[in-house]
């Protein structure tokens, strides 16, 4: 396991509020100005704790809620998450006895919530070509689309799961799905057999203007 694993479930959803956007967004509600996002200063302040909880969480924040409704999609399927960076996703997913692998290409100067394989992501789409459903949460920095595209497309299983904000979100998923009925119809007469859609998509808690969400995506057959 890991040294994680000291901290109950429930006391790390509480570091995730208290560290993460959802409680700043509750504190700029409030009528009093100190907590007004968008006074310079509290900009600032929040790109702040924004890096701070990246670096030490994640690059997407999970909340219950979303883990539920993950884990309601999932059901008894088995995932595989590559980029996992600090593992939490994983970590909150296997927490739910969701049976999901862990993976990531690079080695980060951290101690991760769960077990990581140090493998590129095309090698672990192979590696692990039982799992049915691929796992990505993709900072919003990250421009390798292309990487991204190819992975997915070699992709064994019928399930991808997107998470990341909303601006590289379309430009991800413009790579990965065609989009119209006559360029379905062309797939199909080149013997193609299936093209991706979106089937639905979900908000999480954002940082500042990064609308960060879930993007479900499914293979449909031709």
């Amino acid at each position: 396991m890991n040294n994680f694993t000291i901290i109950p479930t429930h006391q790390l959803y509480d570091m995730i509020y208290n560290y993460g956007p959802e409680l700043r967004y509750e504190l700029s509600r409030s009528p009093f100005s100190i907590y007004e996002l968008e006074k310079e200063n509290e900009i600032d302040e929040e790109e702040r704790r924004m890096d701070l909880f990246n670096s030490h969480f994640s690059y997407a924040t999970p909340s219950k809620r979303i883990i539920n409704k993950l884990k309601k999609y999932i059901g008894i399927e088995k995932v595989l998450e590559i980029n996992s960076y600090s593992g939490l996703w994983s970590y909150l997913l296997f927490e739910e006895e969701i049976d999901i692998k862990a993976t990531d290409h690079n080695k980060y100067d951290k101690i991760p919530f769960i077990n990581i394989e140090n493998i590129n992501p095309m090698n672990a789409i192979e590696k692990y070509n039982n799992r049915n459903i691929l796992l990505t949460v993709w900072p919003h920095f990250k421009k390798n689309y292309y990487k991204l595209n190819n992975i997915v497309q070699n992709f064994h299983g019928d399930s991808f799961i997107l998470i990341t904000e909303k601006n590289i979100a379309s430009k991800i998923i413009n790579n990965i799905t065609h989009g119209t009925n006559q360029i379905l119809k062309e797939l199909k007469d080149k013997k193609i057999e299936y093209e991706w859609i979106l089937v639905k998509e979900f908000h999480i808690p954002k940082w500042l203007d990064l609308d960060y969400k879930v993007y479900l995506l499914e293979k449909q057959d031709l």
